[in-house]
C-alpha cells in the first residue's frame, strides 16, 4: 500500500453526483479534506479543468488547492515519465481521437506522477481489453507498473470513517 494516493477527476465527480453527495454525506468530503491536508491524497492541477459541476465540488476543489492538493507536474522527472507514457500510448492501437483526448487531459499526468513518486492512482475507470480503441487509466497504470485502485478500496486502505 502506498502512502500517497493520486485521485482522478471521476473519483470526485461520481462521488459528488451519486453516492457521496455533499448534502447527504458531507463527512466523506471532510475526511477527504483531512487526507489532503495530511498529504495522503493529491491530484494533478489539470483535474480542476475537468470539474465544472456541481458547484459544491468546484468550490471544494478550489479550497483543497490552497492545502497542497496538486502535485507539481512541472518537475523534470514527471515530465520525463509523461513523455514515456505518451510514446507508449501513441504506439498502441488506440483510436487517434482517443489518443488526443487522453493526452490532453489530466490522466497521463496523474499516472506519470504516480509512477515517479511510487503512488497509487485512484480512479473509477475499469480496464478495457487490449484491442480496445479507448484508453483507460488502469491499462496505462498496468503498463507502467503503477498501482491502481477505486474509491472504495482507497477508503478501505485509509480506514475512512465518516
Amino acid at each position: 500500500m502506498a502512502d500517497l494516493y493520486l485521485i482522478d477527476a471521476n473519483v470526485m465527480l461520481q462521488a459528488a453526483n451519486t453516492y457521496y453527495h455533499f448534502r447527504h454525506v458531507a463527512g466523506f468530503w471532510e475526511w477527504l479534506s483531512i487526507k489532503v491536508q495530511e498529504g495522503t491524497v493529491r491530484t494533478a492541477s489539470l483535474v480542476a479543468d475537468e470539474i465544472d459541476f456541481p458547484q459544491e465540488l468546484v468550490d471544494w476543489v478550489e479550497e483543497q488547492a490552497a492545502a497542497g492538493f496538486y502535485v507539481d507536474v512541472s518537475r523534470g522527472d514527471i515530465q520525463s515519465k509523461l513523455s514515456e507514457i505518451a510514446a507508449w500510448v501513441v504506439e498502441q492501437p488506440f483510436g487517434a481521437q482517443h489518443i488526443a483526448k487522453f493526452l490532453n487531459g489530466a490522466d497521463p499526468w496523474i499516472t506519470a506522477a504516480a509512477a515517479v513518486d511510487g503512488a497509487t492512482v485512484v480512479t473509477q475507470e475499469q480496464p478495457v481489453p487490449y484491442n480496445s480503441k479507448k484508453i483507460k487509466i488502469p491499462n496505462v497504470c498496468r503498463a507502467f507498473g503503477v498501482r491502481c485502485v477505486d474509491t472504495f478500496q482507497m477508503n478501505d486502505e485509509l480506514k475512512a470513517s465518516f
